[in-house]
């Protein structure tokens, strides 16, 4: 059943976004981030590239199930443009948390060659509460140490710049440490997560999603004295 209703879910989520993509987009307030003289970048996960169907391709759902919650990354046609959609399905449990992601390995490394990570979307949905995760070289995501920063988005196209001074280590869903681990070049999987805190409101339960075009990284240019 719980299958059923998360497929019926993502059928109503994609005809909502093919009717009001093209509104949305030519109202977008975004700039784009590559304009930016400042710094080098490095596009890590390109949705848009019609060309390269492997990016969609080996995401794995990691969700808290106990409170049955449900999320998925498919991709999105639309004419001759692709992007991905995040969906998710948040239902908290007493404590009014919960969590729904996806995660995928990554080859390329991240860390610490950047100084931080740009993720350009769009979300619907009213959960504004989300998270991008690194994780370490392990093959069981709930017991691997990760690399966690929060985000909140505004419902319109943005890029969200997220340094990784901002990210913190973390296990088994409990924050471990303020600071970066030292061995951040043996990070071999990405994650995305929609989440709500202990005390979330029943606003933040529920369906949404959020299209993903581009996941990149930066490095800052160095000034010269």
């Amino acid at each position: 059943m719980m299958i059923k209703n998360t497929s019926v879910l993502v059928l109503i989520f994609t005809t909502l976004l093919l009717n009001t993509h093209n509104a949305m987009e030519g109202k977008s307030s975004y700039k784009t981030y590559f304009n930016r003289n400042e710094l080098f970048n490095k596009t890590l996960l390109d949705f848009t590239d019609t060309n390269n169907k492997g990016v969609f391709t080996g995401w794995i759902e990691y969700s808290h199930t106990d409170q049955r919650s449900k999320a998925t990354l498919v991709p999105l046609y639309r004419q001759n443009k692709q992007s991905a959609i995040f969906f998710y399905l948040l239902n908290s449990g007493p404590t009014g948390s919960s969590f729904a992601g996806v995660h995928k390995i990554i080859f390329d490394p991240v860390w610490p060659a950047y100084d931080g990570v740009v993720i350009d979307l769009h979300r619907q949905g009213l959960n504004s509460n989300f998270k991008l995760i690194f994780y370490g070289n392990c093959g069981d995501i709930q017991n691997c140490a990760s690399c966690e920063s929060n985000f909140k988005t505004s419902g319109v196209r943005q890029r969200i710049e997220l340094p990784l001074r901002s990210f913190t280590q973390h296990c088994r869903e409990r924050q471990m440490s303020n600071r970066l681990p030292s061995n951040l070049n043996q990070v071999s999987q990405i994650g995305i997560q929609a989440y709500t805190g202990r005390n979330g409101t029943i606003q933040q339960n529920g369906v949404g999603s959020i299209e993903i075009f581009t996941i990149s990284i930066y490095k800052e240019a160095r000034k010269s004295f």
